[in-house]
């Protein structure tokens, strides 16, 4: 099957640097080009050339508490020179309260919180490339508000575990290394 050329009178190679240089800003434009356009700007070859070309834009992304109690996640979108350009995000298909996030390399992690008052082991992916959510690994225990930093390229869990119908701050931490969709239990003990 042949390839479908990206732009007239060039080499895919050299159109896919082209088209890396636009702003984000301008991607959801870009999709409704053609199908192979918008598999393009989903595709971890895309990403991986616009940090090779250092095109890419960092994004400040923050969630909105309601009187209600529920949240709303937005972004702040620098790509055009407009500071102010405040984006809201898709919904998370399953909302949590009590939810801690990070961010790792396109990616926004939402992890745990609670349902109905029970902690959570839900992981929630936002991927910036394609403006959707999707289920990430579960985490082994459920957590209400854990402590989460991100550590070379790997994200800590800490905390927060129902533990005898009380919260224990530093019961069982994880790691997630998320390229394999794995847990990996690094603690169990408080330290004493």
């Amino acid at each position: 099957m042949e390839e479908e050329v990206l732009l007239p009178n060039l080499p895919n190679e050299i159109a896919i640097q082209c088209i890396a240089r636009v702003p984000r800003s301008f991607h959801p434009n870009l999709s409704l080009v053609c199908k192979s356009w918008r598999s393009l700007l989903g595709s971890p070859l895309f990403f991986s050339t616009r940090s090779h070309l250092k095109c890419t834009q960092p994004f400040l992304y923050f969630r909105i508490f309601f009187h209600d109690f529920t949240s709303k996640w937005y972004v702040l979108d620098q790509c055009d020179g407009n500071p102010r350009k405040i984006s809201p995000l898709p919904l998370i298909p399953s909302p949590t309260l009590n939810t801690s996030a990070c961010a790792l390399g396109p990616r926004l992690f939402v992890l745990g919180g609670s349902v109905n008052n029970i902690p959570s082991s839900n992981v929630w992916v936002f991927d910036a490339r394609t403006n959707s959510w999707e289920a990430g690994p579960k985490m082994t225990v459920g957590r209400r508000g854990p402590t989460v930093a991100v550590v070379n390229g790997k994200i800590y869990v800490v905390g927060n575990v129902l533990n005898n119908s009380t919260f224990d701050s530093w019961v069982k931490a994880e790691c997630g290394c998320l390229c394999i969709a794995l847990w990996m239990v690094v603690g169990s003990k408080r330290n004493t």
